[in-house]
């Protein structure tokens, strides 16, 4: 994933993201959906839902040139974000996208990913 560039229209990015995040997680990501999209000249934002290792709900919010990710618990949601919890830039997409997939395994049973076949397969 590129830094982000003023003037790409916010539903040409989050199609970018929803590309990023199929390349990266492959078959361990599904239901991939943009909502929120705001795209003015001053404000450009949106949201990518999505679900990770057929498992949990994955919120990806971006505002303004920076993001985060949230893994959804019912009503709530867990924030995975680099740094002690600022939002990151584009540029640190690779690594939080790396942070979020730990995340998310941590979460998961080692049976479960197993049945699966996803033991040992991170992102990538």
């Amino acid at each position: 994933m590129h830094e982000h560039r003023l003037d790409t229209p916010a539903l040409d990015l989050a199609k970018e993201v929803a590309s990023s995040l199929r390349r990266y997680f492959g078959d361990r990501v599904t239901a991939l959906a943009i909502s929120n999209v705001i795209d003015d000249r001053n404000h450009v934002e949106f949201s990518v839902l999505f679900e990770a290792y057929s498992f949990f709900p994955v919120i990806f919010n971006y505002d303004r040139g920076f993001f985060g990710f949230g893994i959804v618990y019912g009503d709530r949601a867990v924030g995975v974000e680099p740094l002690g919890g600022h939002w990151a830039s584009f540029g640190e997409f690779g690594r939080v996208l790396e942070q979020l997939d730990e995340e998310l395994r941590l979460r998961i049973p080692d049976k479960y990913l197993d049945a699966k076949g996803w033991v040992g397969r991170s992102g990538h």
